[in-house]
């Protein structure tokens, strides 16, 4: 019998945030599960939920979106947020992303003052992804 393994909730979330043409301007390109040293960056991160099915994620993703300033931050994650339809009814390798629901913020989450004076804004978001 062979496993039929669900996308990666965080590989899916970083192939499509890359790929997206609004972000992307933002962004350039620098999107993924660690945080890139050149702002603005997005950092997505898996923090929760299961698959309730063997053939169904219910995946919950936070996403940080990253700026050196507070305005920067905030037009990215604004950006983030309108683009999130798109996502929905999305082909993804090994399955589809049927619909998304934004759990909370964004909201405004500055770095530690005494790590950096980078800005950012956090919200989650819980994905429907099946094989």
């Amino acid at each position: 019998m062979t496993a039929v393994l669900l996308p990666s909730a965080e590989q899916v979330m970083v192939a499509w945030a890359k790929a997206h043409t609004a972000l992307a301007a933002i962004h350039g390109g620098r999107v993924g599960t660690r945080l890139n040293a050149t702002l603005p960056a997005i950092r997505l991160s898996r923090i929760g939920d299961a698959p309730p099915e063997p053939w169904q994620d219910a995946a919950s993703v936070q996403v940080e979106c990253w700026a050196a300033d507070q305005a920067d931050a905030d037009e990215l994650a604004r950006t983030f947020v309108a683009a999130l339809p798109d996502i929905r009814n999305t082909a993804v390798a090994g399955g589809r992303i049927w619909t998304y629901t934004v759990t909370s913020g964004p909201f405004w989450s500055p770095d530690d003052p005494s790590l950096s004076n980078n800005a950012r804004y956090i919200l989650t978001c819980s994905l429907l992804i099946t094989t």
